[in-house]
């Protein structure tokens, strides 16, 4: 125990074991990959338009999926007027 003021300024770090900086550096590799690839294929997907058509849109709302054959049916006839299905 330190009885000076800021002797933990002095005080040297405790070690990292390299088993743990190893797999950290792993886990930060990782991470680097999945939002590479995100934006990857985020811009892959705009770049050839082959999006998702949305015939309804309403995040705030919240959208429900449709739930009964005449709720898809409607949905499919909705989706049939976007350019992506012709």
């Amino acid at each position: 125990m330190c009885r000076q003021p800021a002797c933990w300024l002095t005080t040297p770090p405790s070690p990292v074991p390299q088993g743990a900086r190893r797999a950290v550096g792993w886990w930060l590799v990782g991470c680097c990959g999945l939002v590479a690839g995100s934006v990857l294929l985020g811009g892959i997907t705009r770049l050839t338009e082959s999006g998702l058509s949305m015939t309804k849109w309403h995040l705030i709302k919240g959208m429900k999926p449709p739930r009964t054959q005449e709720e898809w049916q409607a949905e499919f006839e909705r989706y049939q007027q976007f350019p992506e299905y012709q």
